[in-house]
């Protein structure tokens, strides 16, 4: 999965809002990337699991049993932990990538740091 234009655009709203730079504005480019990426996967990791668990048989029969039943509030199911597993992953993926980049000639991810 790639996912690159999430921390650009990230990093652009943040520089722009707190005037980082360098590190300090990597890292929190990659957390606030890792918010989002969590809670677009979640509703579909939601739904995943209960067709795992033979709640459902078909994806979009598994999210209206979930719309009716919980409501919105219930593709939510399990984001604190989905965070907790993907926020240092994020965290680590981008901070390492954006070192890197510059080792073997390439712009950092969304410009300049």
């Amino acid at each position: 999965m790639y996912l690159a234009p999430i921390p650009a655009q990230v990093k652009g709203h943040i520089k722009s809002f707190t005037g980082f730079s360098g590190l300090q504005l990597v890292l929190s480019s990659s957390m606030v990337a890792g918010l989002v990426t969590t809670t677009v996967i979640n509703p579909a990791d939601v739904a995943r699991s209960y067709m795992q668990t033979g709640r459902g048989n078909s994806l979009v029969g598994v999210m209206r049993d979930i719309l009716a039943r919980e409501g919105p509030r219930g593709f939510l199911k399990g984001w604190t932990a989905a965070y907790a597993r993907t926020g240092p992953q994020t965290l680590i993926i981008f901070t390492v990538s954006e070192m890197i980049r510059p080792l073997f000639g390439l712009n950092v991810i969304g410009g300049s740091s």
